[in-house]
């Protein structure tokens, strides 16, 4: 049984971008090869039986009921069932960081809570809606910090007026930004939001807002939501000419080179 959805939409909500949902219960020969250069991140929680996933690296790991895996799409080379049945739920999402350790096997004891948490995710992005979309974004980054919590993760606390600014940065996507009137909206002069925010970030006001609009085109390109030209007029950037120059800085790629995603009832590739 596999039972998937995917957003008609994806909505950025608290720095994730959620795309697809997967509830999965398949038997021995469930064996799926898969090729995809999707810049998202794969969540992984298996609820019976055991599963084996392969990456590009030849790295290998066995997940077992009650386990967590976070995993980048773009590195997972194959994965199935690895015994006779194997019951997970599928997470597809983007993310600039999330707060869950990658490649790394969680244990997590059955919770009623969490599992209703999960419910409700996969129910909203049914719904196919903007608003039910957002609400299971934020689901499931709430679902990640437990993840985090849960397996000895100190969550970072930021300042609560750059937390407020990167708020501000991620609903106005589509357009550069004045740095000056985010500092004003936060009470401070510009000097001092520009430093207080690099102490806290690692990076300028500008670099992160311009990094969050390439991981958003990223994102969209890979889907295959829009094409190059698209991108670049949906993120404000002056031409597609500029988009793709800044694309490539961030990135270290030309962003044609951005390909659809693929999920786990298509195969992802090919299905043995």
């Amino acid at each position: 049984m596999n039972r998937g959805v995917t957003s008609c939409s994806p909505v950025r909500r608290d720095g994730i971008m959620l795309q697809a949902v997967w509830q999965v219960d398949r038997g021995a020969d469930y064996q799926v090869s898969r090729n995809s250069s999707a810049p998202t991140w794969i969540l992984v929680r298996t609820l019976a039986g055991r599963g084996r996933l392969e990456l590009t690296d030849s790295a290998v790991f066995e997940a077992d009921a009650g386990t967590i895996l976070l995993l980048e799409n773009r590195k997972l080379r194959h994965y199935g069932t690895a015994g006779t049945r194997w019951r997970f739920d599928w997470f597809e999402f983007g993310s600039t960081a999330p707060t869950l350790k990658p490649e790394t096997i969680f244990q997590l004891a059955d919770d009623h809570f969490e599992t209703e948490v999960r419910e409700r995710l996969a129910f909203l992005l049914r719904q196919q809606d903007e608003t039910r979309a957002a609400a299971a974004a934020a689901l499931l980054g709430w679902l990640l910090n437990w993840y985090a919590l849960a397996a000895g993760a100190t969550l970072p606390r930021r300042d609560r007026r750059i937390d407020a600014a990167i708020e501000t940065m991620a609903r106005q996507l589509d357009r550069s930004l004045a740095i000056g009137e985010l500092a004003r909206r936060q009470g401070m002069c510009d000097r001092a939001f520009r430093s207080l925010f690099r102490r806290e970030t690692g990076t300028s006001p500008k670099a992160f807002h311009n990094r969050l609009r390439l991981k958003l085109a990223e994102e969209l390109l890979a889907s295959g939501e829009c094409n190059v030209e698209q991108a670049a007029n949906r993120l404000g950037f002056s031409s597609p000419f500029h988009f793709s120059a800044a694309f490539k800085r961030c990135f270290g790629i030309p962003p044609s080179r951005c390909g659809k995603t693929p999920h786990p009832e298509s195969g992802g590739g090919d299905v043995k």
